[in-house]
């Protein structure tokens, strides 16, 4: 990281330093922060921002130590035991989500879309059971019960609902957008 020496000083007035601190905090960043993400945009030099996008291809892990005052670290430790996660795994977690703005989901958000998986598996193997039996000219004069396709709708939407559901959590958690 290049080491910032100098000093960019402009007047405007108070209304818009107001608004551009609010842009600023619902960015997540400091005033300073996105002045100089928009001065680098403005001369073209935001290719540090470019070489800071995560590259899948990189996939090997390195070790990293921080440091975090104990009021921090008894937060972290609270946030990771309520998602069932160590507390390495959920700050990495932590990490990767901003960094690649996706969520990262636990263990129980896994086995829920799996069963939510299962269910729309289930629906349609009764759909192509429904069509072969249809379809088959042994029952052309028999008569067929469609009742089980009136549910096909509900189960369907609830599926699908669960599956928001849960994307939608795992997004909130983590901080990112879904």
């Amino acid at each position: 990281m290049p080491i910032k020496t100098a000093t960019l000083i402009t007047r405007i007035g108070r209304s818009e330093k107001s608004q551009f601190e609010r842009t600023a905090k619902s960015q997540n960043l400091t005033p300073s922060e996105l002045l100089r993400r928009l001065v680098l945009a403005e001369i073209g030099k935001n290719e540090a921002l470019k070489a800071a996008e995560p590259v899948p291809e990189r996939i090997g892990t390195e070790r990293l130590t921080i440091a975090l005052a104990e009021f921090l670290m008894d937060s972290v430790k609270l946030r990771a035991e309520a998602k069932g996660m160590a507390t390495s795994r959920w700050i990495s977690a932590l990490v990767q989500s901003h960094v690649s703005n996706a969520p990262v989901a636990t263990e129980k958000e896994v086995l829920m879309l799996r069963a939510m998986v299962r269910e729309l598996s289930a629906i349609g193997r009764n759909i192509n059971q429904i069509a072969r039996h249809l379809n088959s000219t042994q029952n052309y004069n028999k008569h067929v019960d469609l009742d089980a396709l009136s549910k096909l709708p509900t189960s369907i939407e609830n599926t699908k609902q669960g599956i928001r559901t849960v994307i939608r959590a795992t997004c909130q958690s983590w901080g990112v957008e879904g």
